[in-house]
């Protein structure tokens, strides 16, 4: 039999302590990733809306050129083009005498924005390109 006297060895366990301070510091590091992961779905978000905002502002830039003379116009995004966006096509002349000695005749400008509603904030995408040459039939 062992004496009472014999010392103790040290145990290989883990304290409570030493648990509760490990699952503290893991619960804090959990919260900061879930934070950053909303932080990026967000940032997602934001990014496929403004993708949908270009496509779109795209294709209405290509239907005001394939015309013989680009017209304004204005929308709001169906269901399937885009949800919730508001577009609008201006077309405006442009003074050749403005641009350094170029002679420009008929020279336009043609311009789409398409706005959304991001939370509080309004959103814009434009466009803007110049046509020359094309006179009404």
């Amino acid at each position: 039999m062992e004496s009472m006297n014999t010392l103790r060895q040290p145990s290989r366990a883990f304290t409570l302590v030493e648990v509760l301070i490990a699952l503290a510091i893991l619960a804090i590091g959990l919260v900061a990733l879930l934070q950053l992961h909303v932080v990026s779905l967000r940032a997602a978000d934001r990014a496929a809306r403004q993708e949908q905002a270009l496509r779109l502002a795209s294709a209405k830039l290509a239907e005001a050129l394939a015309r013989p003379v680009p017209e304004p116009a204005s929308g709001v995004g169906g269901e399937e083009e885009a949800p919730g966006m508001e577009w609008s096509v201006r077309v405006t002349p442009v003074d050749s005498s403005d641009l350094a000695g170029a002679s420009l005749p008929d020279l336009r400008r043609v311009s789409v924005e398409v706005a959304w509603a991001d939370g509080a904030q309004v959103r814009k995408v434009d466009l803007v390109t110049y046509v020359q040459g094309r006179t009404r039939p």
